[in-house]
């Protein structure tokens, strides 16, 4: 086998200290090893910075050098990133400046070197003269050069909010996450919030970085902030985080009380919510129809006597010519076996979906068969189906 292959092999199957002992003895022997050969060590190379032996890349390089393949746009980015990863940044800058071609994939790694390296100023420069040259950058770049932009640049940092949109590259999570954290290191809590609700891909980087974003802009006695790091801490499981910044609202609405009783619900905690929703109302603060949703479903098993009296405060606030609302309430009635009552509250909806013919459906299902005949859906075969089978 010759060596390009031997190489190619063991890269591709991230063999990388097999790559790097083959290139050690054929260096010994005065080897020759082809351009691609080289950019498998280089590879290599990086890896090695992580577990050994540092020098294998000044000697890769002098035989980049030999073989003229430095010039190369691939191996010379390898060698400008494993430069910078090492501090090397002189070395970097230069191995940058001798090549005789770059692509948007060089910028970036100078750019990005230079951020690591704490030289922002040099980064942004770096970020002008490239698009002078008519390179455009890749989403990556963008990432590195916001976070210069977020202090004291914020005007700059809009254009490039622009180029990133003129560019499609919003929305992707990783350019969302860092223009959201520019806005907020910026002060601009506004325009932070609107990119993070525009966001159709969100990842714990995106909601931590919303939590700490407000957190930095002193938002947190703010009953709407207050009421979205609730709702962020639920949704990343923080459950006691969540229940702190409740406890601490100087001010609290129905919508905050709501979001503890559904993240409470949501991980479990079915008492917990329970006794939440009777403080609550001790509290003299109204349940909105969606509390009551979440509630009437802790409430189905076991809690009859208390989903009735439930019943009872959804028809005084006038909620139970909801359809989400009865719905729930049919729901809980056919969960608790009274079929009767069930049946009676879906006779009494006037506008009924497709949920709360389903709804029927599963009930009667649930509690055996029943002398009713409802008009079925597709869901309605579906599930007759699988009961006969």
């Amino acid at each position: 086998m010759c060596y390009y292959s031997l190489h190619l092999e063991h890269s591709r199957n991230n063999l990388h200290h097999k790559v790097l002992d083959a290139f050690s003895k054929i260096h010994q022997s005065d080897g020759f090893i082809y351009g691609s050969g080289l950019t498998c060590v280089l590879k290599a190379c990086d890896w090695a910075f992580n577990h050994f032996n540092h020098s294998f890349v000044k000697q890769v390089h002098c035989l980049c050098l030999k073989t003229r393949y430095e010039a190369d746009v691939s191996a010379g980015n390898s060698l400008v990133d494993i430069y910078f990863k090492t501090n090397n940044i002189e070395e970097g800058e230069k191995v940058f400046d001798e090549l005789v071609e770059r692509n948007r994939y060089s910028w970036m790694l100078l750019i990005d070197g230079c951020m690591q390296d704490g030289l922002t100023r040099q980064a942004l420069e770096l970020f002008v003269k490239m698009q002078m040259e008519r390179v455009t950058p890749n989403p990556f770049t963008f990432v590195s050069v916001l976070a210069a932009l977020a202090e004291n640049m914020v005007e700059m940092g809009m254009q490039a909010h622009t180029q990133v949109i003129k560019l499609g590259f919003e929305e992707m999570t990783v350019v969302g996450n860092s223009l959201v954290s520019m806005y907020f290191k910026s002060g601009l809590v506004n325009d932070a919030t609107r990119v993070f609700e525009s966001m159709e891909n969100k990842d714990a980087n995106s909601w931590n970085g919303m939590i700490a974003g407000f957190v930095e802009n002193g938002y947190e006695a703010d009953v709407s902030v207050g009421n979205s790091l609730v709702y962020i801490y639920f949704k990343t499981n923080n459950i006691e985080e969540g229940e702190k910044v409740f406890d601490e609202m100087v001010e609290r609405n129905r919508y905050s009380w709501m979001l503890l009783i559904d993240g409470c619900m949501q991980d479990g905690l079915t008492r917990q919510a329970l006794e939440l929703f009777v403080e609550m109302q001790m509290e003299r603060v109204t349940p909105n129809p969606f509390t009551f949703v979440i509630v009437l479903a802790a409430l189905a098993e076991n809690m009859v006597e208390m989903g009735m009296q439930a019943h009872t405060q959804v028809i005084k606030l006038g909620f139970e010519e909801m359809t989400v609302v009865g719905n729930s309430l049919v729901s809980m009635y056919f969960k608790s076996g009274l079929v009767n009552e069930a049946t009676r509250d879906f006779d009494s909806m006037e506008n009924k979906d497709v949920d709360s013919w389903n709804g029927m459906i599963a009930g009667f299902v649930e509690n055996g068969p029943q002398e009713r005949n409802y008009l079925p859906d597709g869901l309605t075969y579906e599930v007759s189906g699988r009961v006969r089978r």
